[in-house]
């Protein structure tokens, strides 16, 4: 379902008032522009049965990350400015196995860093090639390569692969990117780099954010490190919550307690039905609207994502993406 509720990258945030209570919603979501359709749940029975009675809510600890010495170290001697001994960065005394002291490296043109931020949970290194020429074909190590060494350097940053998210098979969600150049009657010639990501998961569920927590790592030509990024602040459950059934997210979906995804398209002739076709749980997390930056205190929740078909009265569809609250706050 990822791919028709669409993860646009606006930083919307709307709250959908019904009655006396009101519901922070997600930041791609914008108000349905219908009021008055007729609501349809053809959601397979199956999928129903297989959402959770219950969940918990999260917080971020607001804990310094603790990183390992021995996993910053291997990043610095890959980085721009290998030759720096870890240890020198830190303040006297500091415990050898841990470094919840910031760090922060830039080349004197700003395109080089190597910055450590534990009270945010983050680690960024970046390596700007500058006038490389055209390399050979296969110059850049393999995705495959890459995911292992990422896989390898989240286990020692302590992540575990159960804290990551997965696809609906279970299988990891790997995210690929690569540049390339030269390109020829629209083929690229030649690569420049592979960066593979995965994302954050409160265990089975992806997280519905702006910032997401993440670890990504790419290389460049000749096996080179460009960059390292890792943002995983600490979290903790507060409380567990009762889920809403399907009735009653549909009670307040009529009641306007709903989002339409920012991706949405509409049907020409406007909305007479709203036809309910696959939901999943994903977690939102409150940001700052000021720097679109989590909000350390407050909660990460469950949310219902649904899969929906917009219909007119002429009888034309559009495929869309819809954000409910799932959770009783009762």
């Amino acid at each position: 379902m990822k791919s028709n509720c669409a993860l646009a990258f606006a930083m919307i945030c709307v709250a959908v008032q019904a009655d006396t209570n009101q519901f922070a919603m997600p930041l791609r979501g914008v108000t349905l522009p219908a009021t008055d359709f007729k609501l349809v749940n053809h959601i397979p029975r199956e999928r129903l049965a297989r959402l959770p009675r219950e969940l918990p809510v999260y917080r971020y600890t607001g804990r310094a990350c603790e990183f390992p010495v021995a996993a910053l170290q291997v990043l610095l001697d890959q980085s721009p400015f290998a030759g720096t001994n870890i240890t020198d960065l830190l303040p006297s005394g500091t415990n050898q196995t841990t470094a919840t002291h910031g760090i922060r490296l830039v080349s004197q043109d700003r395109l080089d860093y190597f910055i450590v931020s534990p009270g945010e949970g983050r680690i960024m290194m970046n390596r700007s090639e500058r006038g490389r020429g055209i390399p050979p074909p296969d110059a850049v190590p393999d995705f495959e390569i890459i995911q292992e060494r990422l896989l390898r350097l989240a286990r020692t940053f302590g992540i575990s692969t159960n804290e990551m998210e997965r696809q609906p098979d279970g299988v990891l969600f790997i995210r690929k990117r690569e540049g390339g150049g030269a390109k020829l009657g629209g083929v690229i010639q030649y690569k420049s780099s592979r960066e593979v990501e995965i994302r954050r998961a409160i265990p089975d569920y992806p997280f519905n954010s702006v910032g997401d927590d993440k670890i990504s790592l790419r290389y460049g030509v000749n096996d080179r490190l460009q960059k390292f990024e890792l943002t995983w602040q600490g979290i903790e459950p507060v409380r567990t919550n009762r889920l809403l059934g399907i009735s009653e997210i549909m009670d307040g979906i009529k009641k306007g307690r709903v989002l339409s995804d920012v991706m949405n398209e509409y049907p020409a002739g406007g909305i007479a039905e709203v036809e309910l076709r696959d939901i999943e749980i994903e977690y939102y997390v409150p940001f700052s609207p000021s720097s679109a930056s989590a909000l350390p205190t407050a909660d990460i929740y469950p949310i219902a994502s649904i899969l929906a078909v917009f219909k007119s009265k002429t009888g034309e569809t559009e495929e869309a993406g819809l954000y409910a609250p799932i959770l009783d706050r009762r």
